[in-house]
């Protein structure tokens, strides 16, 4: 999004204002192409810009039409811009990305598999995809990814009425409280334990898809 403008008009960084910058700059589209379509001048479309005045509830429903997205959107009332309600209740419910709905609607993500079709691969892969979000095993995968793509060192006091520190990965490894010493690891190190995790939460997963059955949650 455009940085946000500190000095004047006061109500530049408001909602409406910054999402049609936004938009603007998005879909590259220039103000004189929206002043166009909304039968104004540029003139007026630079003050909606920069808040200096806010459009009338007719020329908001065109503004949305014209940018293919929501009024509620356009106002800042909701992070997702799709108009369809029935998209809009699912990405705010779940908090995916309209593309991420979309793919695990029509599961486009699956290639061509010799001597499968697509709708046999769709099939396994959408009950992966149900593993990995209502299994332990699955939610194990996702753990370690998620410390594999955000792994870094974490400075915390070592003792509340001292000022040394002790460094703690994402390894997961806990030092002694009272422990002078900072522990430093290597990052080679760190990704590479965290690869092998996710090497091994990923055999679990498979052992579980392998056993077949209902997939049912369990602590």
């Amino acid at each position: 999004m455009p940085r946000p403008k500190t000095n004047f008009p006061a109500r530049y960084n408001d909602p409406f204002p910054t999402v049609l910058r936004h938009l603007l700059e998005e879909k590259h589209k220039q103000q004189l192409e929206l002043a166009n379509a909304l039968n104004v001048s540029r003139q007026t479309v630079n003050s909606y810009t920069d808040g200096s005045t806010e459009p009338n509830y007719p020329t908001l429903i065109n503004i949305a039409a014209f940018f293919n997205v929501s009024i509620d959107y356009l106002l800042g009332k909701s992070e997702v811009p799709s108009v369809d309600k029935n998209m809009r209740a699912i990405c705010e419910y779940t908090g995916l990305s309209e593309e991420a709905v979309t793919v695990l609607h029509d599961l486009e993500l699956c290639p061509e598999v010799p001597g499968k079709t697509n709708k046999e691969f769709d099939s396994k892969a959408i009950k992966v995809v149900n593993l990995l979000l209502s299994t332990a095993e699955g939610h194990n995968v996702l753990r370690e990814i998620l410390k594999f793509l955000y792994a870094q060192e974490l400075r915390v006091p070592a003792d509340p009425e001292r000022n040394d520190e002790v460094v703690l990965s994402s390894m997961g490894l806990v030092a002694d409280p009272g422990s002078d010493l900072i522990i430093k690891l290597d990052k080679n190190l760190i990704e590479t334990s965290r690869i092998e995790a996710i090497r091994t939460a990923l055999t679990k997963l498979k052992n579980r898809l392998q056993e077949g059955g209902n997939i049912i949650w369990h602590p």
